[in-house]
């Protein structure tokens, strides 16, 4: 009989990869997200790219991100962080993409074509929502209500003033 040893060495890069997605598509955010940053713990001549990486970590924040959607006003800031870390891990792609082609093209790269195409999902995704915030948030700290155009200190005052918008179909039949 052998003996049981424990392996110091770190998990292939292939293998943090799945686990990754497995945790994910399982819900468990927290090992996904661990797991994809394993993978950018690991020495550059050790992985093709740490896309894969990066793309499993955007799109962790923004389910994140969503994740805290049940109290919108409270969180808030933790929403908009995320989805800004997300946005973030998929310009590293990019980044990456171009880095290994000087031409910006990114074609018969090590870096799949899927990873690619899901980067600006992911991008398209995050900034979209994104704008969403930025219609109520201005660098001044103050915040809008498109209905009717107002400022408010804070995001609670508009959201009641916005949402207080109603129709009376009772006052209209007289």
């Amino acid at each position: 009989c052998e003996e049981i040893q424990e392996n110091s060495e770190a998990l292939p890069y292939g293998f943090l990869i799945s686990e990754g997605w497995l945790n994910f598509e399982n819900g468990d955010l927290d090992s996904a997200e661990s797991l994809f940053l394993d993978v950018l713990g690991f020495e550059d001549e050790m992985l093709p790219y740490y896309s894969a990486a990066y793309l499993g970590l955007g799109w962790v924040k923004l389910y994140q991100a969503r994740a805290l959607s049940g109290d919108p006003i409270g969180n808030f800031n933790d929403s908009y962080d995320l989805r800004i870390e997300a946005r973030d891990y998929f310009n590293l792609i990019l980044d990456e993409c171009n880095d290994q082609d000087q031409d910006g093209i990114c074609n018969e790269l090590s870096i799949p074509s899927e990873i690619i195409f899901d980067a600006y999902a992911g991008l398209t995704y995050s900034n979209s929502l994104m704008a969403m915030y930025e219609d109520f948030y201005y660098e001044d700290e103050r915040y809008s209500c498109n209905l009717n155009a107002q400022q408010f200190l804070t995001l609670i005052e508009c959201e009641s003033s916005c949402i207080s918008y109603l129709c009376d179909l009772e006052l209209n039949n007289s």
